[in-house]
């Protein structure tokens, strides 16, 4: 590829013409100090040589932060340059699009088609979401990485593929939206923030009577309370496994979506790994309470009906107790 080619090539350059010198149209802002521009000098070596051993990601570190000393249009060139190999065709398209805008004249004619050509192949790698949220201020994230509070000033470039769309904001729940986008495709994203529901943002459960843990009474009705009762604790069993269950299966999908993500720190993969594994677990547990649970529901109302029964039942975190007298 012809920008893989000339990476060498434009950092050799850019020392001599733009990090060699503290004055000229070179740079987009105020020149830079002398201290600067020797740390930047440094860093974009260092971005070279590890551009040629092919850590793109630490290349891309170091000339950014080169650029952020000695801001010239130039080294937008060799940044856009790391973008397009890491990927990255969005941030690759608007580096290269700000490198042709800020170096306006100061580009050869050769120079300026070659990255307009790059351009033109770009925008066939990206696509546009348009994002609205029904409330100001909220936070907006793009595969988890924040992009800005609505309303957002402009459309998002992404990656094709699939990409998770969520706002937050204090006071409401959260909302995520899963989009699948193609190359020069627009698509609209339409995010709905709802009030919670409850004190604390959280729907209080229902509450039955006895509190879990709590002993049954027994019934004056000839036995048929406690068939009842266990029944009701499978199937509160039986829902918590299938809560646990869909987080489970939840962590796993946004685990997934992280091992596509550039730019995912170890520490967040090793975080969504230890919370698949936690959900896992207290799906496997609740899942034999509720094998335990039904069989002795089953039990218990075929016995019921023959005699009396003095019984007491307990539920804890992950377990079922069931004494007495049948």
């Amino acid at each position: 590829m012809m920008l893989r080619r000339s990476m060498a090539r434009s950092i050799a350059v850019a020392l001599s013409l733009a990090l060699a010198t503290t004055s000229g149209s070179a740079f987009a802002q105020e020149a830079p100090s002398k201290a600067a521009v020797e740390e930047a000098k440094q860093r974009f070596q260092r971005g070279r040589e590890l551009y040629e051993e092919n850590d793109f990601q630490a290349a891309l570190v170091e000339l950014r932060r080169a650029y952020e000393l000695a801001p010239t249009f130039r080294l937008l060139y060799d940044i856009g340059q790391v973008y397009y190999q890491l990927q990255d065709y969005p941030n690759a398209l608007k580096t290269f699009t700000k490198f042709l805008q800020d170096g306006r004249s100061e580009i050869s004619s050769q120079q300026r088609d070659e990255v307009q050509r790059e351009i033109d192949k770009l925008k066939g790698r990206v696509g546009t979401l348009r994002i609205t949220a029904s409330r100001p201020g909220a936070e907006i994230a793009v595969d988890d990485v924040p992009i800005g509070k609505a309303p957002l000033a402009e459309p998002v470039l992404v990656r094709p593929g699939r990409r998770k769309v969520g706002a937050t904001l204090s006071g409401f729940s959260p909302v995520t939206k899963t989009v699948e986008i193609a190359g020069l495709e627009a698509l609209d994203v339409s995010l709905e923030l709802a009030e919670p529901k409850g004190e604390g943002g959280v729907q209080a459960p229902e509450q039955s009577d006895a509190s879990p843990g709590a002993p049954s009474q027994p019934s004056s009705g000839g036995g048929s309370a406690l068939p009842t009762a266990m029944w009701i604790t499978t199937g509160a069993l039986a829902a918590a496994t299938t809560v646990t269950g869909v987080l489970a299966l939840t962590a796993s999908s946004d685990q997934s979506t992280k091992l596509d993500t550039m730019g995912v720190s170890v520490q967040d993969l090793q975080s969504g790994g230890d919370k698949v594994k936690t959900f896992a677990l207290a799906t496997d547990i609740l899942l034999g309470a509720t094998v335990v649970a039904a069989a002795v529901s089953v039990y218990v109302t075929v016995t019921a009906a023959k005699k009396p029964e003095t019984v007491r039942v307990g539920v804890g975190p992950g377990s079922l107790s069931v004494m007495g007298r049948f």
